[in-house]
């Protein structure tokens, strides 16, 4: 989903409506933290437990990190602000 909504900003394209995205974001945006909280990474046995708490935050930040321009992406695209979701009227 949110790859289409990635798409739809790129090629400003119009998906569905602009209120969706928005809160399609903030969905987002939650569900990843969830998921890294819940499911995280499976402890490697030869290191200490202190180790891997470093490691599976060393892999969340680089994964925030590298989701942001989709993040960012994803927001301006459900902003109000957007030209995209502007309606024309031929008067």
């Amino acid at each position: 989903m949110a790859t289409i909504g990635l798409y739809g900003y790129v090629f400003s394209k119009n998906f569905y409506k602009q209120y969706f995205w928005l809160c399609f974001f903030v969905f987002l945006i939650i569900w990843d933290a969830m998921y890294s909280i819940v499911v995280g990474m499976p402890p490697d046995p030869e290191l200490t437990e202190m180790e891997n708490k470093y490691i599976d935050l060393f892999a969340i930040i680089l994964a925030y990190i590298l989701m942001t321009p989709a993040y960012i992406g994803l927001l301006l695209y459900g902003l109000p602000s957007n030209k995209l979701w502007k309606v024309d009227s031929f008067e």
